[in-house]
């Protein structure tokens, strides 16, 4: 149970993180700032690590249903 409520927990926080990176370069290139390498490679980095937590999570509430 306490496992599931971590993954949960870091899905929720990667997720942030992720979105949070995403906007801010977005905005910065916008701005006319050149585009920052170190955030392209933390999303890079960010996106596989959501999508394995977000299908795992899923399972885990597919489970419950039944």
């Amino acid at each position: 149970m306490f496992n599931n409520l971590l993954k949960l927990g870091i899905l929720n926080i990667s997720t942030l993180i992720l979105i949070s990176l995403i906007v801010w370069t977005t905005i910065s290139y916008v701005e006319g700032e050149p585009v920052n390498l170190i955030n392209l490679i933390l999303i890079i980095l960010i996106i596989p690590l959501v999508l394995y937590l977000a299908k795992d999570v899923l399972e885990i509430y597919k489970n419950l249903k039944n």
